[in-house]
């Protein structure tokens, strides 16, 4: 690519600097819950994030700068809208984005550009053609249900091997929503929610080639309980993730639900982040490798936001 942004967190105007013959097509890839220090390219020896860090050999990168709010809606929707939550409209975790709120989708739509997204992206209202500027979209529920319609018939995982249960945040311990036991998705790979968004943001990109476009593809991962499949169940080990020590001016701060967690706990919980983190490093390589084969290395301005 011409030039590549991977933000820490919020977004960044995309700066373009070779002249062009037709508008760039823009790539935002979009993670959930997706800390820094799990990033090769940020120093760690851990994460094993290889598409990510050749994007970042190649891209500007922000290490210092700040989220428009804490709670995934209103940040999702600042980021959308370019807005600050409170002009959004949206400062809490449950309140759908007015479909009258300018966006960046909107203003390439009246541009020329295809738009299309795929994934979550927490609008708190059914997708349809054309609402927030998008011409084609495939956002949250919707996706789930396409992708669940699509792997009706999937391959089943063998009785013996342990899955993850359905995920119940602040209702079970949180040992077990935070995956302590390091379990996977009850799923291959083939199968995945993850990989069925790769998939279908590789298939827009061949078949927008040809005119520009802006695809939005936002994956879920490495959002707890930590999506992976099956054929990864055994890619990290607990054991090699150190536990920091608590500090005195520490232990109040840490809230209440998670004061239960044991050594063990927090070392499975790691392993189970890092291997979520590789399964969105596979799929944004997916997505970034349909770019290569399409051609469109050095028509496509991208970013990823975290």
């Amino acid at each position: 690519m011409a030039n590549h942004r991977i933000p820490r967190a919020g977004a960044a105007p995309f700066v373009q600097t070779a002249s062009r013959t037709r508008k760039p097509n823009l790539l935002f890839l979009m993670a959930d819950d997706h800390a820094g220090y799990a990033l090769g390219a940020d120093g760690s020896r851990l994460a094993r994030t290889p598409s990510l860090d050749r994007l970042a050999g190649q891209s500007v990168r922000f290490a210092r700068n700040y989220c428009n709010s804490p709670v995934c809606t209103p940040s999702r929707q600042s980021i959308l809208t370019g807005q600050l939550p409170h002009s959004a409209g949206v400062t809490v975790l449950r309140t759908p984005l007015s479909p009258d709120k300018p966006t960046v989708a909107k203003q390439l739509l009246a541009a020329g550009y295809s738009t299309g997204v795929i994934g979550k992206m927490h609008w708190n209202r059914a997708p349809e053609p054309g609402l927030h500027g998008f011409e084609w979209a495939k956002a949250d529920q919707a996706a789930y249900e396409w992708h669940a319609g699509e792997t009706a018939n999937a391959r089943p995982v063998a009785p013996d091997v342990a899955t993850k249960p359905p995920w119940r945040p602040f209702r079970d311990p949180a040992r077990i929503w935070l995956n302590a036991d390091k379990l996977p998705d009850a799923g291959y790979e083939q199968d995945l929610r993850g990989t069925f968004i790769a998939a279908r943001a590789a298939e827009y990109i061949r078949e927008h080639k040809n005119h520009p476009f802006a695809l939005w593809a936002s994956f879920n991962e490495p959002h707890s309980p930590f999506a992976f499949p099956v054929e990864d169940k055994n890619r990290f080990e607990p054991s090699a993730f150190p536990i920091p020590p608590v500090g005195r001016d520490d232990e109040p701060l840490i809230p209440l639900i998670f004061r239960e967690l044991s050594d063990g706990d927090k070392r499975g919980i790691n392993a189970a982040y890092h291997t979520s983190v590789e399964y969105l490093d596979r799929n944004v390589g997916r997505v970034l490798r349909a770019l290569h084969e399409a051609g469109l290395d050095e028509d496509t301005l991208g970013g990823l936001h975290r």
